[in-house]
C-alpha cells in the first residue's frame, strides 16, 4: 500500500491529508492498530507537513498499542517540546492507563497539574477508572474532591464512572447521594444503564428490595424508550 502512496506521490499527484487521517481513524476503531500506525509514520516521513499535536497523540497512542510502553516513552521523549500539547501528555497518560501503569500514570497526571493543562474531566475520567480497576478508593475520593474544588465540570462518563465505583465498593450512601443529583439535575437525562448499575449496588450490599426497585426503574425507562423509538 505505501509504495503505492510513494508512487502516487512521485508522480506529482496530491495526497489529501485529511482523507489520510480518516483511513488512520478507521484502522483504529477496527483494531487494525500495526496498519494505522504504518500509515501514520508514512505521513510523517513522507509528506512534507508539519505534524500537529494532535497527529502525534496519536502515534504515540499507537507506538504504545503495537511496540509497548517503553518504544512509546523512547517515542515521547523525542517529541519537541513546542508539540508536548494537553493531547500529547493526555495521550500517554492513557498509555499507562491501559497498562495499568499506576506510578507513571500519577506521574503524568502530576505534570499535567504543574503545567497548568488539567481543565477538562477527560485525564480525571482516564485517572478515575484506573484508579477503580486498581481498587484505590481513597485516590478514587480524593480525585473526585479535587474536581469539584477546582470547577471541573463533570461529564456523563465521569457521572457513570463514579456511580460504578460507589456501586462496587458498596457505598450506598454516596451512590445514592449521586443518584439523587442524576434525577434532580434537568441537564442529565437518566437512562437504563444507570439504575441497573445501582442495582447491582443494592444487591452487592444485600438490599434486595432496594434492588428490585431500581430494576423497576431500568426497564419503565426501557419501555418508554422502546415506544418512542417505534
Amino acid at each position: 500500500m505505501f509504495a503505492i502512496l510513494d508512487q502516487w506521490v512521485e508522480g506529482a499527484r496530491t495526497v489529501d491529508k485529511s482523507e489520510l487521517k480518516t483511513i488512520i481513524k478507521l484502522l483504529r476503531k477496527y483494531k487494525r492498530f500495526n496498519h494505522a500506525l504504518q500509515l501514520s509514520e508514512w505521513m510523517s516521513h513522507s509528506l512534507n507537513l508539519a505534524p500537529s499535536p494532535g497527529d502525534v497523540a496519536v502515534q504515540l497512542d499507537l507506538v504504545s498499542k503495537v511496540h509497548g510502553l517503553e518504544k512509546a516513552e523512547k517515542y515521547f521523549n523525542n517529541i519537541p517540546d513546542t508539540l508536548r500539547t494537553f493531547h500529547v501528555y493526555g495521550a500517554l497518560l492513557n498509555c499507562y492507563a491501559n497498562k495499568k501503569s499506576l506510578a507513571k500514570a500519577e506521574t503524568i497526571m502530576q505534570k499535567m497539574r504543574e503545567f497548568g493543562i488539567l481543565k477538562k474531566s477527560l485525564s480525571y475520567n482516564v485517572m478515575l477508572n484506573l484508579y477503580l480497576k486498581m481498587g484505590q478508593q481513597e485516590k478514587f475520593d480524593s480525585l473526585v474532591k479535587e474536581m469539584e474544588e477546582k470547577g471541573i465540570s463533570c461529564e456523563r462518563s465521569t457521572v457513570y464512572i463514579r456511580l460504578n465505583a460507589y456501586a462496587a465498593v458498596s457505598d450506598i450512601k454516596g451512590m445514592e447521594k449521586l443518584l439523587t443529583q442524576m434525577e434532580s439535575d434537568p441537564r442529565f437525562t437518566m437512562d437504563w444503564n444507570a439504575y441497573v448499575i445501582a442495582a447491582n449496588g443494592y444487591l452487592k450490599a444485600g438490599l434486595f428490595e432496594k434492588s428490585l426497585e431500581m430494576l423497576k426503574k431500568s426497564n419503565n425507562i426501557y419501555i418508554v424508550k422502546k415506544r418512542v423509538c417505534l
